[in-house]
């Protein structure tokens, strides 16, 4: 069987402000192949690398402990990888020039949810889902915030529908609103004394259509004529 020969060999690389090292995978004074290189950071990469640069299937591990595992194009995560964040979350889905984009999904590891949708340029636009627990929120995103009409699901089939609407609260009281889980973050306003935060509106509720022997249908009526 016919080898490719090619030049393979341990160096130490001295880079301006940075000292670098690479190990294997050196050709033609240029990284290629597959190799490992340790930045004076701290971080490491081991991997495919094409012209110089990270290009292919490869593992990327930052100095505060998150990782990268999955494919790059000429330097960017480009196409499906997992980032395993330095708090514990972690995104599992396609990415485009080093940015989340396509379909994913993002795992809280704090409140254990978890949403399920699409991404354009690292923020969820598109469709999508939020399972927390025993619930999940239904809906379309837009700039990374809910928007349009969504709908909660919970357990038995139960539906309330409804849309979120920013609301500016004392940062004491947003603090304590667990309204959604789809939406944490808040943004100061000019005055710096209140933050703004999305808020659920319920709109109507709505029941399954499920015979329950012990819940009288006309009953189980009149409640849709009232929610619905």
């Amino acid at each position: 069987m016919h080898m490719a020969r090619f030049s393979l060999r341990i160096v130490q690389l001295n880079v301006v402000g940075s000292v670098d090292e690479l190990k294997r995978g050196y050709e033609h004074s240029r990284r290629n192949n597959h190799g490992v290189y340790l930045f004076k950071s701290g971080a490491r990469y081991e991997g495919a690398w094409k012209d110089g640069v990270k290009h292919g299937p490869g593992k990327f591990l930052y100095p505060d402990g998150s990782s990268y595992e999955g494919y790059f194009v000429k330097d960017n995560k480009q196409g499906y990888g997992v980032y395993e964040f330095e708090n514990g979350d972690m995104y599992a889905g396609e990415w485009k020039t080093g940015l989340r984009h396509g379909y994913g999904v993002y795992k809280y590891k704090e409140s254990g949810a978890k949403f399920s949708g699409f991404w354009a340029n690292d923020k969820r636009t598109g469709k999508g889902e939020v399972l927390c627990g025993s619930y999940k929120y239904v809906g379309t995103y837009l700039d990374d915030q809910p928007t349009e009409p969504g709908k909660f699901v919970f357990l038995g089939g139960y539906e309330q529908h409804g849309h979120f609407a920013p609301v500016l609260m004392d940062p004491s009281l947003a603090a304590m609103t667990v309204d959604t889980p789809v939406e944490e973050q808040g943004s100061e306003t000019e005055e710096g004394s209140q933050v703004s935060v999305m808020k659920w509106i319920a709109e109507k509720l709505i029941f399954p259509d499920v015979i329950d022997p012990s819940v009288d249908p006309t009953e189980l009526a009149k409640r849709k004529a009232t929610t619905g």
